[in-house]
């Protein structure tokens, strides 16, 4: 399978975002990842926003989320 450089950033910033949704705190536990079970944001959203981040599409929040956890960092910080 030849992919385009293109399609290839597609695919991993699809992939980031299934990794911020999949970690997002949930309601009960607005500051714990569900998943790493520690303090959020984990190890694996940050590098996940920092990828968003590289290519131009930080700021993303999962569609299921009413509203911006506190420590959602804000855009431009590294």
């Amino acid at each position: 399978m030849n992919l385009t450089p293109q399609q290839v950033q597609n695919r991993l910033v699809i992939a980031a975002k299934v990794i911020i949704t999949d970690h997002w705190p949930r309601p009960n536990r607005r500051d714990w990842c569900p998943i790493c079970h520690c303090q959020w944001m984990c190890q694996a959203t940050t590098t996940a926003y920092g990828y968003l981040r590289s290519v131009g599409r930080s700021r993303y929040v999962p569609p299921h989320v009413p509203e911006l956890p506190p420590t959602l960092p804000p855009q431009g910080t590294p």
